[in-house]
Protein backbone atom coordinates (compact mmCIF):
# COMPACT_ATOMS: atom_id res chain seq x y z
CA UNK A 1 0.00 0.00 0.00
CA UNK A 2 1.38 3.92 -0.83
CA UNK A 3 -1.29 4.88 1.63
CA UNK A 4 -3.50 3.31 4.24
CA UNK A 5 -5.41 4.73 7.41
CA UNK A 6 -8.06 2.99 9.45
CA UNK A 7 -10.53 4.35 11.44
CA UNK A 8 -9.70 7.91 11.15
CA UNK A 9 -11.82 10.25 13.33
CA UNK A 10 -11.38 14.24 13.43
CA UNK A 11 -13.16 16.70 15.94
CA UNK A 12 -13.61 19.93 15.89
CA UNK A 13 -14.75 21.10 19.67
CA UNK A 14 -17.96 19.43 19.97
CA UNK A 15 -18.01 18.81 16.36
CA UNK A 16 -17.40 15.52 14.81
CA UNK A 17 -16.39 15.73 11.19
CA UNK A 18 -14.85 12.28 10.53
CA UNK A 19 -15.62 9.37 12.41
CA UNK A 20 -14.02 5.65 11.52
CA UNK A 21 -13.35 6.37 8.14
CA UNK A 22 -10.73 4.03 6.32
CA UNK A 23 -8.60 4.60 3.14
CA UNK A 24 -6.44 2.30 1.48
CA UNK A 25 -4.43 3.39 -1.60
CA UNK A 26 -2.35 0.89 -3.87
CA UNK A 27 0.47 1.82 -6.33
CA UNK A 28 -0.59 3.23 -9.34
CA UNK A 29 -4.40 3.48 -7.73
CA UNK A 30 -4.73 7.00 -7.34
CA UNK A 31 -5.86 9.34 -9.60
CA UNK A 32 -5.36 13.58 -8.88
CA UNK A 33 -8.53 15.45 -10.63
CA UNK A 34 -8.62 12.92 -13.24
CA UNK A 35 -4.92 12.57 -13.99
CA UNK A 36 -1.72 11.41 -13.10
CA UNK A 37 -0.89 12.93 -9.96
CA UNK A 38 2.88 13.83 -11.02
CA UNK A 39 1.72 15.71 -13.67
CA UNK A 40 2.11 19.76 -13.56
CA UNK A 41 -1.79 20.00 -14.69
CA UNK A 42 -3.00 18.18 -11.33
CA UNK A 43 0.11 19.93 -9.04
CA UNK A 44 -1.05 23.00 -9.81
CA UNK A 45 -4.21 22.34 -8.94
CA UNK A 46 -3.03 21.10 -5.26
CA UNK A 47 -3.47 24.18 -2.08
CA UNK A 48 -1.90 23.84 1.05
CA UNK A 49 -2.90 25.29 4.45
CA UNK A 50 -0.39 25.84 7.21
CA UNK A 51 -1.60 24.08 10.63
CA UNK A 52 1.24 26.39 11.83
CA UNK A 53 2.59 29.49 10.10
CA UNK A 54 6.44 31.10 10.55
CA UNK A 55 9.33 30.56 8.71
CA UNK A 56 13.10 29.86 9.84
CA UNK A 57 15.23 32.82 10.66
CA UNK A 58 18.29 31.19 9.59
CA UNK A 59 16.84 31.39 5.89
CA UNK A 60 17.72 34.29 3.26
CA UNK A 61 14.79 36.06 1.39
CA UNK A 62 15.90 34.64 -1.59
CA UNK A 63 15.84 30.81 -0.35
CA UNK A 64 12.66 31.63 1.16
CA UNK A 65 11.00 32.46 -1.95
CA UNK A 66 12.66 29.08 -3.89
CA UNK A 67 11.57 26.98 -0.78
CA UNK A 68 7.50 28.09 -1.25
CA UNK A 69 7.85 28.37 -4.80
CA UNK A 70 8.24 24.79 -5.27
Amino acid sequence: MVVEMRGVEKRYGDVQALAGVDLAVAPGEARLFGGVPDRREARGRVGVMLQESGVPTTLKVRELVALFGR
